[in-house]
């Protein structure tokens, strides 16, 4: 917010610099009080803890299509570039958390457009940046989950509502074996099992609601998680496997308890807090702490703009000469 006239007079208005279309990411508690992160300007999305709860991976997009994954060291406060291809996203963390699963999208466009049927190959790679990193699915695919119990990598296959399945990935005698959840439904997607690694949960494409299974054996049963509320997307288990969070499509988060003595049974699901940004075409939209008190996601930056007009902007700032000024903090290059 500035003006220069021909005659060297300079008139602004001091405050902090807004970047249009930049990710602001917040730490949120049960009880809605917000900490920012203080990550560079930047977009971002896809949120991923490490399991030790100590770095995030993000996917980060440029304004022309373009995306790679950037790792964020809480306690550090430091972002690093881990991919440099412009065409990768979806970080997943393996169980250990030395290695990222993530997608790979090749499409007929100059840049990328994941959103225009990519084909999404499925790579891994050294957490820490080191060594090459190695495609382990040839398919259009987006991993989802790892397993810390059977080190299986899940996914969800296809394009569309009508054309999703569930399938998982496990490094077997040096190659990697893809098998298929045989009793989810076509359109079903975003399969993430409970660290006991005995259910899974998952969302409907098609209905828009969340189903829970025992695993590895799928047929022993399918639950719904009961809601009144239509669109709810990306469970994501508590640390206990006793509590299961997800997502309305309005930006409340929402959770429920569940009870073991009688199989699955859930509590009737209540809402935690809004305001969470909700990408339709992007999942993860949220992840939760290691202790699952917390909860990492974005918010619309119609809120920060309303912190800005908080601030003190009460007054325009002129001066005068302000080129001869300029002449003396930087000198032209004597001809």
């Amino acid at each position: 917010a500035y003006t220069v006239s021909d005659a060297g007079r300079l008139i602004y208005l001091p405050g902090p610099e807004f970047l249009q279309g930049q990710t602001i990411l917040v730490w949120t508690d049960r009880l809605g009080s917000q900490t920012k992160v203080p990550i560079p300007a930047g977009n971002y999305a896809l949120p991923a803890i490490s399991p030790d709860g100590e770095l995030l991976a993000l996917t980060s997009y440029q304004a022309d299509g373009a995306s790679d994954i950037m790792i964020y060291d809480f306690s550090r406060e430091t972002l690093d570039r881990r991919t440099f291809s412009g065409n990768a996203r979806n970080p997943v963390w393996t169980h250990d958390g030395s290695k990222l699963a993530y997608q790979l999208t090749q499409t007929e466009l100059s840049p990328p457009n994941p959103l225009q049927n990519p084909r999404g190959d499925i790579w891994l790679m050294n957490a820490d940046g080191s060594g090459q990193a190695e495609q382990i699915l040839d398919a259009i695919a987006t991993p989802r989950s790892y397993s810390s119990v059977d080190e299986k990598l899940f996914y969800f296959s296809g394009w569309g509502a009508d054309g999703l399945s569930q399938s998982t990935l496990t490094f077997s005698d040096g190659v990697w074996i893809s098998e298929t959840l045989a009793d989810t439904n076509v359109g079903d997607w975003g399969a993430v099992v409970s660290p006991d690694g005995r259910w899974i949960a998952y969302t409907s494409a098609v209905t828009r609601q969340i189903y829970v299974q025992p695993y590895p054996n799928l047929a022993d049963g399918k639950y719904q998680v009961a809601t009144l509320v239509a669109g709810i997307r990306e469970p994501y288990w508590g640390p206990d496997s006793d509590e299961l969070f997800f997502l309305r499509e309005d930006g409340t988060l929402m959770h429920t308890e569940i009870n073991f003595d009688n199989g699955f049974s859930p509590n009737t699901p209540e809402p935690l807090f809004g305001g969470i940004v909700v990408n339709l075409s992007n999942a993860p939209n949220y992840a939760v702490s290691k202790d699952g008190d917390k909860f990492l996601h974005f918010i619309s930056e119609s809120e920060q703009a309303e912190e800005g007009i908080a601030q003190d902007y009460t007054a325009l700032v002129v001066v005068e000469n302000w080129f001869e000024e300029l002449k003396r903090l930087a000198p032209p290059y004597p001809q």
